[in-house]
């Protein structure tokens, strides 16, 4: 008969380190504050005014609304264009210094300033040649400097992505740009985007649900860094400071046949292929149209057959890690294919899990405001609901 503490070693070691590391409390957040009255497409930006008035960007349907939410008043800012006070498309919303707004306008190649009160202001565009001219934007630091990510690929198109994304630090006044770090995407990734009938995008990659580091930016606090490999967060702090924290408690999804099939899935978009240049090209407004009704073998049959998938999900879904206003980040986990309970494990100043939040089926984080977090829910007609909540 095998000795009791030889059978708890043998099982310690078969749960691993990471699977051991504390649970923090959950909370639920279930009931909102506010909702605003109309449903939106595909919610891509939220920026909250000193006001209390909300900028909420719809990349799908291409519209830039200031919104009020108790009251459910909303005014049109700027119309989609090249010229002054226009946009190609409307994207993410970052907070600058004196309470102002960027957006990246990626169509006109230039960012959009807005004022304090939600007008929209002058543009610019960054230097061609610089590194920071082929980037994306993903924050401003408290100087006003943009915080940028920019992908290396290899020589040539066939070799993929390099496996680095570089963080750069582009400061619109002396024109520099400068690497601050670095992140770990996969190597030899080759991704794109084909049309399919009935106004569908078949997005494809040959490295699906393969682990990649993400960054958020804290307008005070620094970069958040979240690692995939360890899953873990370190911060970068203005003065150049790293705090680099534990590993969190990672989530353990093995990609199953079935897994894959719903990855495939999810493939299928709405919208069109749009060419960064001069305006006109932006997508289509109106309402999105529905995915077609396909067959388990169909939809397989759309796999790349160069496509290798890991053995397990990464830790966390990299388009959602975002950075709350009191210097800590959220990072939405990654969960089985049929689980529609999103959870985000927080992260305090020092890179540690404080907390994790539950929400409502179906809904992800899409911004934060003064002691706020706003919700967007997708309901079954697949439209989505502004919803606002106090930061737990």
């Amino acid at each position: 008969m095998t000795h009791p503490l030889l059978r708890a070693a043998a099982l310690l070691a078969a749960i691993g380190p990471a699977a051991l590391a504390a649970q923090p409390a959950e909370r639920s957040l279930s009931t909102p504050d506010a909702t605003f009255r109309e449903p939106f497409t595909a919610v891509t930006g939220v920026r909250e005014l000193r006001d209390g008035r909300v900028l909420v960007a719809d990349g799908r349907d291409g519209t830039l609304q200031l919104l009020d939410l108790r009251s459910g008043a909303s005014t049109p800012v700027g119309r989609r264009g090249a010229g002054p006070g226009e946009w190609g498309a409307p994207t993410r919303l970052h907070a600058m210094p004196g309470d102002s707004t960027i957006m990246e306008d990626a169509l006109n190649g230039r960012f959009l300033l807005f004022t304090p009160d939600g007008r929209p202001g002058p543009t610019f565009r960054i230097t061609e040649g610089s590194p920071a001219a082929s980037a994306s934007l993903i924050g401003v630091d408290p100087r006003g400097r943009l915080i940028m990510s920019r992908e290396r690929y290899g020589a040539t198109e066939a070799a993929g992505t390099a496996g680095v994304i570089d963080l750069l630090r582009y400061d619109r006044t002396t024109g520099r740009a400068e690497t601050i770090d670095q992140l770990a995407m996969p190597r030899g990734e080759r991704s794109g985007a084909q049309s399919m009938s009935g106004g569908m995008l078949l997005m494809f990659t040959n490295l699906p649900l393969a682990p990649r580091d993400a960054a958020a930016v804290h307008p005070n606090a620094g970069v958040a860094i979240v690692r995939a490999t360890g899953y873990r967060v370190e911060w970068l702090r203005p003065d150049g400071k790293r705090v680099a924290g534990p590993p969190g408690p990672a989530p353990r999804i093995r990609i199953t046949s079935a897994e894959q099939e719903a990855f495939l899935r999810a493939q299928i978009r709405p919208g069109r292929i749009m060419v960064v240049g001069p305006f006109p090209g932006a997508a289509s407004g109106g309402a999105a149209p529905a995915a077609p009704k396909l067959s388990a073998s169909e939809v397989r049959a759309l796999a790349d057959p160069d496509m290798t998938w890991p053995a397990e999900k990464p830790p966390f879904q990299t388009n959602g890690v975002l950075a709350a206003p009191n210097a800590r980040v959220w990072v939405l986990r990654s969960r089985a294919h049929d689980d529609p309970i999103p959870r985000y494990d927080v992260f305090d100043a020092d890179g540690r899990v404080v907390q994790r939040i539950v929400l409502r089926a179906n809904s992800r984080v899409v911004g934060f405001g003064r002691g706020t977090v706003f919700v967007a829910r997708t309901d079954d007609d697949d439209l989505q609901h502004l919803e606002q909540y106090r930061l737990p």
